[in-house]
């Protein structure tokens, strides 16, 4: 979390000098939780570090950046990209990960969030963590596998 703090805060320094848009996704694993107490802790970290290869193999190299937040938790940084390029990734996430093999009850949900105006850290990583928790009240998890 550390460097993340350190890449958004030079990030979003760097968009507003610039005056181009960064936005970010925040990522939760739904279900991940009952697989990991069912299936052990083992089975769990392969399906983090899954997770994140499909993360990567989404994001543009040298340019975009992923971070696992906390727990089940990703975030994706995209310099240079408003909302539009974000969903775009997120159909990307999709496909690489249906190549995964994990368990057909994950799936995940997410929120997508534009640098607002005032330029707040704060206030992105919150717009983020409330369009997630809509998506996963309404139930619309993105589905992993097929």
């Amino acid at each position: 979390q550390r460097y993340l703090k350190e890449r958004l805060a030079q990030e979003s320094l760097r968009a507003r000098r610039q005056n181009y848009p960064l936005s970010m996704i925040l990522i939760d694993l739904d279900g991940f939780k009952r697989i990991n107490d069912e299936q052990g802790h083992l089975e769990g970290d392969r399906i983090l570090k899954a997770f994140a290869a499909a993360l990567n193999q989404s994001i543009r190299k040298d340019m975009d950046s992923a971070y696992r937040y906390g727990g089940d938790e990703f975030v994706v940084l995209l310099p240079g990209s408003g909302v539009q390029r974000a969903q775009r990734v997120i159909s990307r996430i999709e496909t690489s990960a249906r190549r995964l093999n994990i368990p057909q009850e994950l799936g995940f949900s997410y929120g997508v969030a534009p640098l607002p105006a005032s330029g707040s850290l704060a206030d992105l990583i919150r717009l983020a963590d409330e369009r997630m928790f809509v998506m996963k009240a309404r139930n619309k998890r993105r589905k992993i596998t097929v």
